[in-house]
């Protein structure tokens, strides 16, 4: 059809152009002629036709490119805002990380200003138990001295030793009758009247074993979203002899240098996660939680040798990075820390 209309239109404008040709033309023009200029000139025509479907071909084939390209466009546009949407549900998430570590923030800063005021009460407490020490060393002292003169003398006075610091604790001490006491401590000696078979020097010393050591607490409450190097708060204490666990802080503070064992359960919702138990900042034993579509506990044991004044708590290491993981659960006692000396 194109082909048609081509050479219709190449007959009427040729048949103008001939017959200007025949009309400039001095002789007569035969048939013949007209005709095989008339395929000369449709050859023009079909090579001009090649040309243009050639053309056309790749005008088309451009317009399939064009159209690929659009596609992967909104292809990649797509992509673009499915990871927009999942920065932003990252950035609400970082957000409530955020506010969940300003309130942590502001629970450490107020139990540093109680345990401050505690430490000022512990400085004197330990001041206190030194001079205890020192009097009950002067006590003995005392004692060795009286012990020195039974062996010397046959004759003694009882002699009380009067310490008003602490007037629990008796000393009788035997002097020699008749002779002077020492005078330094003449002041603080008075006489009493002169007894036979006196028993010697005696102290009385407290009750009680100082080298039982335990604790247990648990956890009272969720972790909804745990951080790295997270201190884990077992909050509720149910044993805590010799008084080194302190649940405000869940670390615990060596009461007497020697060999503990330390054992702690973390209870998380889904996947996993890894914990360590922390001596002094230093990470000296590691456990491992879950790795489960579902609620999973795991418990790890260690013995360690602390010295007195160590410190000693549980933290969070690693777990998944998604949101659904890093959920610590608490109540009912799932998780939990305890420890005690073993000699």
């Amino acid at each position: 059809m194109l082909l048609f209309l081509c050479v219709a239109t190449f007959l009427t404008v040729t048949g103008h152009s001939l017959a200007n040709d025949l009309t400039d033309t001095a002789g007569p023009v035969t048939d013949r002629e007209i005709i095989l200029d008339l395929q000369r000139r449709l050859a023009v025509i079909e090579t001009q036709q090649t040309v243009y479907v050639t053309r056309i071909s790749d005008l088309e084939q451009r317009q399939q490119n064009d159209h690929q390209i659009i596609a992967d466009l909104v292809s990649h546009r797509n992509l673009d805002q499915k990871r927009i949407s999942d920065l932003d549900n990252h950035l609400e998430t970082e957000k409530s990380r955020v506010s969940d570590l300003k309130d942590q923030l502001k629970r450490a800063q107020r139990l540093i200003s109680k345990f401050s005021a505690y430490e000022s009460q512990i400085n004197d407490m330990k001041r206190t138990a030194n001079l205890d020490k020192n009097l009950t060393s002067s006590k003995r002292q005392l004692v060795d001295i009286g012990n020195r003169q039974e062996n010397e003398d046959s004759q003694y006075d009882v002699q009380t030793l009067d310490l008003p610091e602490n007037p629990a604790m008796d000393i009788f001490l035997p002097v020699e009758q008749g002779r002077k006491l020492n005078p330094v401590l003449d002041g603080s000696i008075s006489r009493h009247p002169a007894k036979e078979d006196t028993p010697l020097a005696r102290v009385a010393e407290p009750s009680g074993n100082p080298d039982v050591i335990a604790f247990h607490a648990y956890l009272s409450f969720d972790y909804n979203r745990a951080s790295t190097h997270m201190e884990i708060r077992f909050d509720r204490v149910t044993t805590n002899v010799g008084h080194g666990y302190s649940g405000h802080t869940g670390t615990f503070t060596c009461p007497s240098s020697g060999v503990y064992m330390f054992t702690w359960t973390v209870c998380i919702q889904s996947h996993f996660i890894t914990t360590e138990l922390i001596r002094n900042g230093a990470a000296i034993a590691a456990g491992f939680s879950g790795d489960t579509d579902y609620r999973s506990v795991g418990t790890s044991v260690t013995l360690v040798e602390l010295n007195q004044n160590d410190e000693v708590w549980v933290r969070v290491d690693t777990y998944n990075a998604i949101p659904a993981a890093g959920h610590i659960i608490g109540n009912p006692g799932l998780t939990s820390f305890s420890g005690f000396k073993v000699r």
